[in-house]
């Protein structure tokens, strides 16, 4: 739906402000990277609602970029299988389309408050769910680091029904005061 990326390195991303938006997407809402050699900083996103997508917020550092300084907040999001999802490595393409390894990537001062996201379906079977678990996903490598992210007031709540109606699982996840998660 949304995606800053930027493919030249010394160029950035910096100063980009969404608000009062309404993001839909099969695939990814708003995105950052992953084909992204830049660095890219100061984004804020609040006061939005995130509708019927595979993934709510993914910020997908590599190619040696440094992702920082990020606010998300204010954000409701309906039947997201993954709320979150931040991965530093780094998978990246040389200038002749060959895969290679750079140097390190960064995912750094990114904050998430009052965020509900609340994710209901049909069918077990249905194209979202059959192929992965819901949930979040947060990751560094070897080579990419994560670090200084802040969780305050988020809300997950997550329902499968099968083709019969009967409730598979009710999981309900809560963040509540969680000031900082940090890669050890």
């Amino acid at each position: 739906c949304m995606s800053l990326k930027m493919f030249k390195k010394g160029d950035e991303i910096r100063n980009v402000a969404i608000t009062n938006c309404v993001l839909k997407s099969n695939w990814c809402a708003f995105r950052v990277g992953a084909e992204t050699d830049a660095d890219c900083s100061e984004v804020t996103m609040s006061n939005c609602v995130i509708d019927c997508s595979s993934d709510g917020i993914k910020i997908h550092s590599c190619g040696g970029s440094i992702i920082e300084n990020m606010t998300f907040s204010n954000i409701t999001m309906r039947n997201v299988e993954r709320p979150f999802f931040l991965v530093a490595d780094t998978y990246t393409f040389d200038e002749k389309g060959s895969n290679c390894r750079p140097i390190g990537s960064v995912i750094r001062n990114i904050n998430f408050s009052n965020i509900l996201s609340a994710h209901k379906h049909d069918d077990v079977y249905d194209r979202y769910v059959a192929d992965k678990i819901p949930g979040s996903v947060i990751s560094g490598s070897y080579s990419g680091l994560v670090e200084n992210l802040s969780f305050e007031n988020i809300s997950y709540d997550y329902v499968v029904y099968n083709n019969l109606g009967f409730n598979l699982s009710e999981t309900e996840l809560l963040f509540d005061n969680l000031v900082s998660v940090k890669n050890a």
